[in-house]
Order: C-alpha cells, then sequence, then structure tokens
C-alpha cells in the first residue's frame, strides 16, 4: 500500500526567537546508576504442577542471559564532546553534545540496573521484547513514575536525583551534572533531554503558526537543511508500508505483575459466585467443561509509554461472559455489573454489558497452552480494546452487582496520567529499533511497528500516520474497515531518503474520535551520501 504526503496542517513551528534560545542548551553528559550491586527484580515463582507441561516462558532467565557485566557499558565524559544520534557538525558537536546525554549514554539496557524500591518485584518483570532495550528514562520509566500517584510508584525525579549526586562515577569520573540528564525548553523549564531532543525546538522551530519564519532566518543564515541540528525537514514524505494484525512471538510478550504472584494448582483452585442466582463455587474442571471460544486480542499496559514495548497480540481461549452467565445458571435482574478479584488483591468492577459488547473472555489458555503463572493461572479475564490493567488475573471471586458506575470504558483513565501516558492510544518503532543508526542516501531503509487505539467508548483505528518534519504534515496510510479494532495494526515496509542529514521519524495513531497522543513515537537515524 503506498501513498504519498495526505498533509495535515497540524502542530505549527516556529519563530525566530526559539533559535537563541535552543543555543542555550549546552551540551550534557552521562546517567550512570549508582555503585554497588544492581537490583534485580525479584526471583520469578515456580509454574503450578498443572501447567508444568506448558512452553517454557522464563523471562528472569532471559534477563540473566542479557546482563551486560558491566552495567556502565558506555561510559562517557561530559567534557568529551560527541553528537551522538545527531550528524557530525560543529554546532552538534559543541553544544548539542548528545552522545553523552541521556540514559543510553552509560546504560545498555535500564532493566539491567532496575533497582526495587519495593519489598516485592518491580512490577514489569520482563526484559524488552522486540529486539529492543529499555534505554530511555523519559519513555520508559516516567509513564508510571513522574508522579506520586496511585499505582505510580515512587517519584523517580527526587529518587535519582539523590542517587546520581552520591554516585562517584557520575559526579567525579563521568563529570555528570543537570545537563546529563535535563534540557531547557523555550519556556525556561528544565525538562528530560530522552523527551525534549525529539522536539522541534531543537532544530530552532517552535510553537509557531508559519514555521517558514525561522526557516527563511535559517536559510539566509546557512544552516545546513535549513535547521540548527542538521535536521531534514521532508515535508512531503513517502512511505511503502503493508498493514498486518499479527500474532509475533510469545518471548515478546510483557509480564507485569501488580502485587504478590499468586500459587494455584488444579487441585487447591476455587472460583466463588457470588450474587448470581445460585452462589455456587467451581473448579477448574467445571471451567473447562463450559463453551469454550477462540479469539485474539491486544494486551497493553495502562502505562505503555511513547515507543513502549509492552504490548502484543495474544491468542486466547476461554469462556465468553455472556456464555459464562448461562452456565452459571443466569444472574438476578437488575443485576448490571460484575467484578472480579484476584488472589493477589487486584480487581476491577465493568459493566457486564461493556464486557459482552467488548467480547470479554475469561480466559483459560494462551498461545494453545494453559496460562502461565505470570499470565493469572488458572483464570484471568481478558477484554479486548482495554488496557491489561483491566485483565485481572489469578480471579478467585466473581460478584455481580448492581452498579451503575461500574467500568464501561477507559478512555477516561487518561486523566489520570497527565504526561507520558499513552496506553489508551499508542504507537512505536520496532525499526530502526534505536536513535543514532546509519543509512545511506537513495537506498531503501525497513521500517517496522505498531499503533494502537483502546477501541471503546466509540473510539477507533483509522489511520497509520507518518512525519519527518516535526508533525507539521503527515503522510497517512488508512486502516481497512475490516481490520479487527480489538487488536493491534503492525505496519511494515521501506522509506528511501533522498538527502543526506539526520531525520527525526515519528509514527502516530489517527483516532476516530480525534484525540491526539501525548507525542508521536520517534526515531533519530543518519543518512550520508
Amino acid at each position: 500500500m503506498r501513498k504519498k504526503g495526505l498533509k495535515k496542517a497540524a502542530i505549527a513551528a516556529v519563530a525566530l526567537s526559539l533559535t537563541l534560545s535552543v543555543f542555550a542548551i549546552a551540551g550534557c553528559a552521562n546517567q550512570p546508576a549508582p555503585k554497588g550491586d544492581a537490583a534485580d527484580t525479584a526471583p520469578k515463582t515456580e509454574q503450578p504442577a498443572a501447567a508444568a507441561a506448558e512452553p517454557e516462558v522464563d523471562k528472569a532467565d532471559d534477563k540473566a542471559a542479557n546482563t551486560a557485566a558491566d552495567t556502565f557499558a558506555m561510559p562517557g565524559d561530559f567534557q568529551n564532546k560527541d553528537a551522538g544520534s545527531f550528524t557530525e557538525t560543529d554546532y552538534n558537536v559543541d553544544f548539542i553534545n548528545d552522545g553523552n546525554r541521556g540514559c543510553s549514554a552509560c546504560h545498555t539496557d535500564l532493566y539491567d540496573v532496575m533497582g526495587d524500591l519495593s519489598p516485592i518485584q518491580h512490577v514489569l518483570s520482563s526484559p524488552a521484547g522486540y529486539g529492543q532495550t529499555y534505554d530511555n528514562f523519559a519513555n520508559d520509566c516516567m509513564a508510571c513514575h513522574r508522579y506520586n500517584v496511585k499505582f505510580g510508584g515512587p517519584r523517580l525525579s527526587a529518587v535519582l536525583h539523590a542517587s546520581h549526586y552520591a554516585n562517584p562515577t557520575f559526579t567525579d569520573e563521568q563529570n555528570g551534572n543537570c545537563w546529563s540528564c535535563h534540557a531547557t525548553n523555550l519556556a525556561g523549564e528544565m525538562v528530560m533531554w530522552d523527551e525534549y531532543k525529539y522536539s522541534a525546538e531543537m532544530a530552532g522551530y517552535g510553537d509557531s503558526a508559519d514555521p517558514s519564519v525561522a526557516e527563511q532566518w535559517l536559510q539566509l543564515r546557512q544552516w545546513n537543511n535549513n535547521s540548527l541540528i542538521d535536521v531534514v525537514l521532508d515535508r512531503d514524505l513517502t512511505v511503502d508500508v503493508q498493514l498486518s494484525q499479527p500474532m509475533l512471538d510469545e518471548k515478546d510478550m510483557f509480564i507485569a505483575d501488580n502485587y504478590l504472584i499468586p500459587q494455584f494448582t488444579e487441585q487447591n483452585y476455587e472460583l466463588k459466585i457470588v450474587g448470581a442466582n445460585e452462589d455456587k463455587t467451581l473448579t477448574l474442571a467445571d471451567l473447562k467443561a463450559m463453551p469454550q471460544t477462540e479469539i485474539t486480542a491486544t494486551q497493553i499496559c495502562m502505562t505503555n509509554p511513547v515507543n513502549g514495548t509492552m504490548i502484543g497480540n495474544i491468542p486466547v481461549k476461554g469462556v465468553k461472559v455472556e456464555d459464562f452467565i448461562e452456565a452459571i445458571g443466569g444472574i438476578p435482574e437488575g443485576k448490571i455489573s460484575l467484578a472480579c478479584a484476584g488472589d493477589d488483591g487486584w480487581g476491577h468492577e465493568c459493566s457486564i454489558q461493556f464486557l459482552i459488547d467488548q467480547g470479554a473472555v475469561l480466559a483459560l489458555e494462551m498461545w494453545g497452552h494453559e496460562l502461565s503463572t505470570d499470565q493469572g493461572y488458572p483464570l484471568t479475564m481478558v477484554i479486548p480494546g482495554v488496557g491489561g490493567a483491566f485483565w485481572d488475573k489469578w480471579i478467585s471471586t466473581i460478584t455481580f452487582g448492581e452498579n451503575e458506575k461500574a467500568v464501561a470504558g477507559t478512555w477516561p483513565y487518561m486523566a489520570a496520567f497527565p504526561d507520558g501516558f499513552q496506553g489508551v492510544q499508542s504507537s512505536g518503532w520496532f525499526s530502526p529499533n534505536k536513535d543514532g543508526l546509519e543509512y545511506k542516501v537513495g537506498e531503501p531503509v525497513e521500517i517496522k511497528g505498531y499503533v494502537f487505539d483502546n477501541a471503546n467508548m466509540g473510539h477507533t483505528m483509522e489511520a497509520v500516520a507518518f512525519s519527518a518534519d516535526y508533525g507539521h504534515n503527515w503522510t497517512t496510510i488508512e486502516i481497512p474497515d475490516s481490520f479487527d479494532q480489538g487488536q493491534w495494526v503492525i505496519w511494515e515496509g521501506t522509506w528511501t531518503p533522498e538527502t543526506a542529514g539526520t531525520y527525526v521519524l515519528q509514527v502516530k495513531t489517527i483516532d476516530s474520535e480525534g484525540s491526539e497522543p501525548y507525542r508521536p513515537a520517534s526515531v533519530i537515524v543518519k543518512v550520508t551520501e
């Protein structure tokens, strides 16, 4: 499928004054973690006997195999200037110094140094999938830890400032300082470098309705590619991509366990039913004897960050909610809500009609085998088109009620995380899979990634949109009506650069209700002659 530049005048760009402000941004350096042993996540619990025959999906083993011997695998020095992801121009070396800024300047994978600021395992207990690493603190950590909110954990801005400045590797050996992790934007605010480096302000373009003002000045001043940082602004971006909804490898799926991990066997498991026509207790055998339905649904963490990997398509087998209600003998008139209580203490109450409309399934299997412990063995609620936070695991009680305020859609929860929260509307790059990769003019570059919308409350995915000029213009690929809105969309194909320089490639989901993501997913590439 090939389309060229369905332009949407989108975000604005800039004024001349920005240019001077960008000059004020000093180069910055590295961000090593404190010396000493980096805390691992808690050891994974063993699989119940009933699921012992299933394929091995031990993410802890993956972590052990991938852990770098030296967690400071890319040490730099604040005074050893490096253009990093950008082309080697005097300005990029002397004033930007990207090679010594942000997490990836020092850490190959934040998962290897992730400390548990909790008595139990970190919520995320699996390395990044799809050939990626956790190497961008602003993306990978701050979706949860930016604010000290419910379910957000410790506010890392306070924790990491203290730990870095108490670390002689950072302060003395690497000459680390504020600008190792931060930049100052045009509003005078200190922001995260790992976010700011993708912004139009970096190139000399700010919040102006007419980017030609800054572009004309940059051209007259002879800046290469009319950009402070040699970024090519391709206003008519051409990509050649195909869209699909595949299931990828199970080993790439993320694991998130909110609280202590329950241990069940087929022999000791019981499911209590409360509020039905007849209260009862079911065994796993009872659930297996009910009508089984197979579906494919995308599981995504509600705090999947920009460019995040906490997402994937899963084949599921289990009992549809309406079949479950019938199998237990029905529910009294007036019962409109269904509450799942997991044995870990996590649970939600949803509208029964909402669950039925979404095609929800009480899952007993994923990927063709019984659920693993981390997948919620033996019973997990799967709700297509809804974030994984509502996929309650280790369900031990189901209660039918009359709660008119029960969950009937996930979009209102977006407001709970005002910055960096993308688990409702999401996009990301699988290839190129990191900033700074180099390609040649005129040679096709393989590109691949995903988009996803939480398909509820009227929201659907309409298109995949690409930009190479900071979102002033978008090349749009429409998503076919035949696609399942409960599954992600993988886009894959080629892009052929025609001009040498740095490119900031961006992708986002076009939402049917006009919702915009926190920011597009971006990747920086260098193109040479």
